[in-house]
């Protein structure tokens, strides 16, 4: 069985490589809905994220087509298709505040700043956060 540290260092590489070509809104779901769930030590994290690209031999680059206003405009009809399909009332309708969140938790990992850092989900009424040990 996969660890939560690696089933989400690999939605995240294919999220970060692959954005223009992969139209998979279910991924930017799974890291938004793990990131609201989870606490991660992003140290531990990195290192997930590090090996998963050098398993599948890709680089993280910058900068991430998956956070720029034109990759945001074009997939908002697919995520408001996934919205419908899914019928989940927590998971907002605009692709825009999807990316917010999913940019905000992988930030530090693109960085490189995350070996102090610890995610702590945000609950009912609170913003997400980080937190530097």
């Amino acid at each position: 069985m996969k660890s939560l540290q690696n089933v989400s260092a690999s939605v995240r590489q294919r999220i970060l490589n692959r954005s223009k070509a992969d139209s998979r809104m279910k991924d930017f779901y799974d890291i938004c809905l793990l990131s609201r769930q989870f606490e991660f030590f992003l140290g531990t994290l990195a290192e997930a994220v590090r090996l998963t690209f050098k398993q599948r031999g890709t680089e993280l680059s910058e900068p991430i087509d998956a956070f720029s206003d034109d990759f945001i405009s074009s997939r908002q009809p697919m995520w408001a298709a996934l919205c419908k399909r899914l019928k989940q009332e927590h998971i907002p309708e605009s692709f825009r505040e999807i990316v917010t969140e999913v940019e905000l938790f992988l930030k530090p990992l693109i960085k490189g700043v995350s070996d102090n850092m610890t995610w702590k989900p945000a609950g009912p009424g609170e913003n997400l956060q980080l937190i530097t040990e």
